[in-house]
C-alpha cells in the first residue's frame, strides 16, 4: 500500500510544529528561569564596590573620603596627605589626601566608561533555588518578561568582602547571612530562550 504524499509546505509546516514541542526552553518553568539566572551569575562577579575613577584625591570630612576610608582598611587602596582645591573657591587649598589601589586593588578594580561607573569586584555566586516568580502564559512570547525570586550562595567571597566594614558606606555591597542572599531578576524571553534582562536590575 502506498503512503499518501504530504505536499511539501505542509511538510514543513508540521516539522516547525514537532520541533517547537521538543524545544522546551521557551517554557515559563522554574527550570528554565533557574538556568537564565546561573547564566547570569557565571557570566558577571557577585560583589561590586562603586569607586570612580582612582587615583582620586578628597578634602578631608568630604563623601569621598568617608567612602575611601573603608577601602583603605581592607587594604584595597593606599592613602597619602595632600592639598586638595576647595569646591566654594577655585584659589583656596584645603587639606585632603591621595588615594590610589594597592597591588590587591588593581586586581579586581574594573575600570569603565564613564569613569564614574568604574568599580572594584570579586567573586562568584550559585543559585540555590527560584523561590517564586510571576505568572506568564503558558506559551510565552518573544519579549515576554517574568519577575523571579531567588535565593543565592557566594562560593567564591572575595578576601576584601567584610559586610561590617563596607556596608554602613557602601550599602550597594551583598548583605549575606551564612554567605546566603536573596534577590530578584525580570527575565526576557528571547528567540533562545529566557535571560536576565540587565537594562531592569
Amino acid at each position: 500500500m502506498k503512503l499518501p504524499t504530504i505536499p511539501g509546505p505542509f511538510a514543513a509546516l508540521l516539522l516547525s510544529i514537532g520541533l517547537a514541542a521538543c524545544d522546551g526552553k521557551s517554557s515559563p518553568t522554574k527550570e528554565n528561569f533557574a538556568k537564565a539566572v546561573q547564566t547570569y551569575f557565571d557570566s558577571k562577579e557577585a560583589v561590586c564596590i562603586f569607586t570612580g575613577a582612582v587615583p582620586f584625591d578628597a578634602a578631608r570630612y568630604s563623601f569621598e573620603e568617608r567612602s575611601a576610608e573603608p577601602l583603605v582598611k581592607l587594604g584595597l587602596l593606599t592613602k597619602e596627605p595632600t592639598s586638595v582645591q576647595d569646591d566654594g573657591s577655585a584659589h583656596r587649598m584645603v587639606p585632603g589626601f591621595h588615594y590610589a589601589l594597592t597591588d590587591e586593588g588593581k586586581k579586581s578594580y574594573r575600570p569603565a566608561n564613564p569613569a564614574k561607573e568604574s568599580k572594584i569586584c570579586g567573586g562568584k555566586a550559585k543559585l540555590l533555588a527560584i523561590a517564586q516568580a510571576t505568572s506568564a502564559s503558558d506559551k510565552p512570547n518573544v519579549g515576554d518578561r517574568v519577575l523571579v525570586r531567588f535565593e543565592a550562595k557566594l562560593v567564591d567571597r572575595p578576601r576584601w568582602d567584610d559586610e561590617a566594614v563596607l556596608r554602613p558606606v557602601h550599602v550597594e555591597v551583598l548583605s549575606t547571612e551564612n554567605d546566603q542572599y536573596h534577590g530578584e531578576y525580570f527575565l526576557e524571553l528571547t528567540s533562545g530562550g529566557w535571560v536576565v534582562n540587565p537594562s531592569l536590575l
